[in-house]
């Protein structure tokens, strides 16, 4: 232990106002301290770029954390559809609407386009997808003119541009009719791998009903084959999922 003359009151109040003069220490011998002071030492120059330092810092850490919420954000969003994982522009085609004019799938990129094939006579399937996408564009409200369903049919032979406008129309104005010759529906049919086939009906007054695939399209903004869903998906999910694309 070294010898100190000072008491320890001395040396604590020493401490406690921040100031050391001179210690005795051994013979004689004397240690001398530089007087310190803690008001002096924040005021010297190196203190300003020392908070300037921690400013930067802090302003660091709270960018990365913006940016890593942001990132979350863009990447938690998971679509209720089924996806294409690399999805490729939608097959382009060319049939006749209810209002007896041309449409072109190609010429309504900017928009999302939902795609169903089915017929007016259809007994369960088609009036229920129908009903579902009046609930999809309700649920749209303003952005409802950014979404065009298509419902094309697999029964040219009795869906006529009469029978399929009044048909779409009454579930909602905005669902577009399409009919064409059968080769050319026959080949759009294809390219959406849509299987249809005629079954008869021994005694019923209809002749016949059409096996058809029941599954909804969805074509995105810049013409790429996005999304599909099975029959059944709640229009919420689909709702949810068009509002995403349209942000």
């Amino acid at each position: 232990m070294i010898p100190v003359n000072r008491d320890h009151q001395a040396q604590h109040n020493s401490w406690k106002t921040g100031r050391l003069d001179s210690w005795n220490i051994g013979e004689g011998d004397t240690f001398h301290t530089t007087r310190f002071s803690a008001t002096r030492y924040f005021q010297s120059s190196n203190f300003p770029s020392f908070q300037f330092s921690i400013l930067r810092m802090r302003q660091t850490i709270l960018l990365l954390i913006l940016t890593s919420i942001i990132l979350t954000a863009c990447e938690s969003y998971q679509f209720k559809g089924t996806e294409y994982s690399d999805p490729q522009p939608a097959p382009d085609f060319e049939l006749t609407a209810t209002n007896g004019e041309r449409f072109r799938l190609g010429d309504h990129q900017g928009q999302i386009v939902l795609m169903f094939f089915g017929y007016t006579s259809c007994p369960d399937v088609c009036p229920t997808t129908l009903a579902e996408a009046r609930r999809v564009f309700e649920g749209l409200g303003d952005d409802a003119d950014k979404v065009t369903f298509l419902f094309t049919t697999v029964d040219p032979e009795r869906d006529t541009l009469e029978v399929l406008g009044t048909y779409v129309t009454a579930f909602h104005p905005a669902i577009v009719g399409l009919t064409g010759a059968p080769d050319v529906l026959e080949t759009v049919r294809q390219d959406y791998g849509i299987f249809a086939e005629k079954e008869v009906l021994e005694g019923s007054a209809t002749g016949y009903i059409v096996n058809h695939t029941a599954r909804v399209f969805l074509v995105d903004a810049e013409g790429r084959l996005r999304l599909s869903y099975s029959f059944g998906t709640p229009p919420e999910d689909i709702l949810e999922d068009i509002q995403h694309l349209i942000g």
